[in-house]
């Protein structure tokens, strides 16, 4: 398949700005969400020495309102991997970096968007700088 850089930079800089936008609301207005959701758990007996876990569907039931986590989630979920297929042309390794960037809980771990976004930035840099006519050849031969 065939790859062209102008297309692979667009994808990487939406990425990366959804990745952004998606960091920026988790810390202004989702977390406080999941805050209040957890605040309404109910310690366990006081012969128990645990806490009822909270419950993760309450604050996705909550996120699923907010049509900004709707729209970025989608968007991430969609371009991930093409991402990691890009990653893949380019000859770095997404895997440890992008595996985290799921969403079986409603909200990604600060470590995880972290990870990712660094790793977008280093995708971009290696994209502008390559000669993607050999990497082409290169990815077509093999």
């Amino acid at each position: 398949m065939w790859r062209s850089k102008e297309q692979d930079l667009g994808l990487l800089k939406q990425f990366f700005k959804d990745l952004k936008e998606f960091q920026h609301l988790k810390l202004t207005r989702w977390e406080k969400i999941d805050d209040k959701v957890q605040e309404n758990n109910h310690p366990g007996t006081p012969s128990e020495d645990w806490i009822i876990p909270p419950d993760e569907n309450k604050t996705e039931q909550l996120l699923i309102k907010d049509h900004d986590y709707v729209r970025l989630k989608s968007s991430l979920l969609k371009n991930k991997p093409h991402v990691e297929q890009c990653g893949k042309f380019l000859n770095i390794n997404t895997h440890h970096k992008l595996d985290w960037l799921v969403f079986e809980t409603p909200l990604i771990g600060n470590s995880a968007l972290e990870d990712a976004l660094s790793l977008c930035h280093v995708l971009e840099k290696k994209c502008e700088n390559s000669p993607y006519f050999l990497y082409n050849l290169k990815f077509l031969i093999n």
